[in-house]
């Protein structure tokens, strides 16, 4: 099934400040692991995305996982496990990966 271009634009427009943020903000790496977390419906450890990610090296995704929390991007719970702080972030990068997804 392919989805409009028009769609996905219109997402982008609906949200210009995620993705200028995360395009200006993120490496590729750290937008990967952002949008693995975005995809699942429960918290992550770094294990987890790590795997999830296709990631080779755990340390470096722990690594890259630090600085997004230092940004502002992620929050570690309690029980070790990563969290989108911005839900609406979330579901933006939820919905554009589907889109995303179903285009392909």
């Amino acid at each position: 099934m392919k989805i409009d271009s028009n769609v996905l634009e219109e997402i982008d427009r609906m949200t210009p400040k995620y993705r200028s943020q995360i395009e200006r903000d993120l490496s590729n790496q750290q937008r990967k692991i952002l949008i693995t977390i975005a995809r699942q419906d429960s918290d992550l450890r770094v294990k987890e995305i790590t795997y999830l990610a296709r990631l080779h090296q755990q340390n470096r995704a722990s690594s890259q996982i630090h600085r997004m929390v230092e940004k502002g991007y992620l929050a570690r719970q309690e029980d070790g496990r990563y969290i989108i702080k911005d839900p609406k972030l979330k579901m933006y990068l939820r919905a554009r990966s589907k889109l995303m997804e179903i285009q392909q």
